[in-house]
């Protein structure tokens, strides 16, 4: 063989060589990250998933990070409804700036407008929610399915009672004097099923925050008393919780509610 021809074996092998010692490196298991390779995101999913309060967070967030205290800022907490109640998806019109204020904000209701949800509709959209006018002394029963039923056109959408969800109030604030606030079970349950509480799903709340959130709720009312298959309401604003029952935050349909429970 020529010289040159064992020249040019010797240079190939000794690349193949080198290349192969340099990927081997650069696997390493992750056991010593190489330069370049110890960025902190690597490897993790960053999607990002929205939380009932509209928050984004990282997905990566359902464990204390460096077995320190999980952070629960995220989570549901009671609020104050002394000036108006939170009515999800609505925004009052700009131009009624006198009633926003008077609401305690422009994604509130009234402690007399009744907070209405429309069902899905015939394209399988959500029609635009609104706050229905409904006096505190009226509260109470059906009045809030009727009327938002009632006013929907005036405001401008379409009540689809199939789905759809009314509020009359997120604590007794919103209802006349010596009512409290109760949410009630979603129309055609099964027998014997009925609106509870249970943890707070998705993952933009650490499991160890042990926040909570409605499911099977129809809604709110405004009554004398709360029956057994209800769950009776209180807040920042309104602390009837008695004996050793304690004010609980929880999500109810995108919005921070109170429970009385143990």
């Amino acid at each position: 063989m020529h010289r040159n021809g064992r020249l040019a074996i010797f240079l190939g092998g000794a690349l193949v060589a080198t290349f192969a010692f340099l990927a081997a490196c650069s696997t390493d298991n992750g056991s010593t990250p190489l330069p370049g390779q110890n960025t902190p995101d690597s490897g993790r999913d960053t999607k990002k998933d929205g939380s009932e309060n509209g928050d984004d967070d990282d997905d990566d967030v359902t464990e204390p990070k460096d077995g320190g205290t999980p952070d629960c800022s995220a989570a549901p907490k009671l609020r104050s409804n002394d000036k108006g109640f939170y009515c999800t998806f609505f925004t009052r019109d700009a131009a009624a700036a006198d009633a926003s204020a008077a609401a305690g904000g422009n994604r509130n209701c009234g402690h007399d407008e009744t907070c209405c949800n429309p069902g899905r509709g015939a394209n399988n959209a959500f029609p635009p929610s609104f706050c229905a006018a409904t006096p505190r002394n009226t509260k109470g029963g059906d009045n809030g399915a009727t009327e938002c039923a009632a006013q929907a056109t005036a405001n401008g959408t379409t009540w689809n009672a199939t789905g759809g969800t009314t509020w009359e109030c997120n604590d007794k604030n919103n209802c006349a004097a010596g009512e409290t606030c109760c949410m009630f079970s979603a129309a055609n349950l099964a027998a014997g099923d009925k609106v509870n509480l249970g943890p707070l799903q998705g993952n933009t709340v650490p499991k160890e925050c042990n926040a909570l959130q409605a499911f099977k709720q129809g809604g709110t009312r405004c009554a004398t008393s709360c029956s057994a298959d209800e769950i009776q309401l209180c807040s920042q604003s309104d602390d009837n919780c008695t004996g050793n029952q304690k004010c609980t935050p929880f999500s109810g349909l995108f919005r921070d509610l109170g429970a009385c429970r143990q």
